[in-house]
Parts: C-alpha cells; structure tokens; sequence
C-alpha cells in the first residue's frame, strides 16, 4: 500500500494523536503543583512557568520566552448581554509567549484551578504544533485536542 502524502498542516496535525515524548518525572510532580494552588495569580504564575520549562527540556525546544499570567478577566465579545466568545489564554507565536487569564470573562472570578491548567497545556500544545512538529499554523484539529489530553494523561500518570 503506497503512503499518503500529506498536503497540509490540518490533515498532518489530525494525524498525530499522541504526543511521543516521555514526561519527566519532574513534569509530573510540577504538573501537580500547579494543580495544587490557590487562587493567588504570583502562584500560579511560578508554578505554570517552572511546567512550562521542564515540558520545553523533556521536548528538547526551545524555552518559552515567557508565560504571563494575567490577573485579569478573560477577553470577551457579548451580544445582546450574552458571551458569545472568550479566549481564555494564548500563544503569541512571534513573541514565544504564553497568556493565560486568571478571572473568568463575565463574573471576573478566579478561573477554577483546573480549567487554568488546561488553558495552560492548550496553549503549550500551540507551542508544540510550531516548535516540535514545525507547523506553520497550529489549527484546532481532532488531533490537536487529542494531544493535548495524550499530554495531560502523561503528566497526571
């Protein structure tokens, strides 16, 4: 059987559903830690940014520039009172930064610490479509989100 060829970075990003790295055991005990505070975004934004560089060792890329934790509500768009989109956290690719916003869009509480962390390993995930797997856009596919769950399955384990 002849093998597909892959035009383009959607089909390519579909096809890869696992991330192939092994976490270190290091990655795991701060993953824990991040799942561990509170709601004080200092916190937060040491816990996330030690993660961020052990996953970037264990990926062998380059670090992140920068992970910023925004106290801040999330931006949002609303229509007719209601909120129709938020972005909950971002990768700026040109800087090699990570956003993540600490307050939710509407009520502008704390986001719970589960939600924060996902929106993290979201984010990280865009910064393994462009610095691991050399995407040139990192667009939410199938496989996108199934690497960021293969990813959480890893540090959790």
């Amino acid at each position: 059987m002849a093998k597909k060829i892959i035009n383009n970075v959607y089909e390519t990003s579909n096809l890869i559903e696992n991330v192939d790295v092994v976490v270190s055991a290091k990655s795991k005990e701060l993953y824990r830690k991040l799942l561990q505070c509170n709601e004080d975004a200092k916190k937060r934004q040491i816990a996330t940014n030690n993660l961020c560089v052990e996953l970037c060792k264990c990926f062998k890329i380059k670090n992140v520039t920068e992970v910023r934790i925004c106290n801040t509500q999330q931006d949002s768009k609303t229509v007719n009172g209601v909120c129709v989109r938020k972005t909950m956290g971002k990768y700026i690719v040109n800087q090699n930064m990570i956003v993540v916003f600490n307050k939710t869009a509407v009520r502008k509480q704390i986001v719970a610490i589960k939600s924060f962390s996902d929106t993290f390993l979201h984010e990280f995930a865009h910064v393994l479509d462009h610095l691991y797997y050399n995407f040139a856009t990192s667009p939410h596919t199938t496989g996108f989100y199934k690497r960021i769950s293969s990813l959480k399955q890893k540090l959790s384990t």
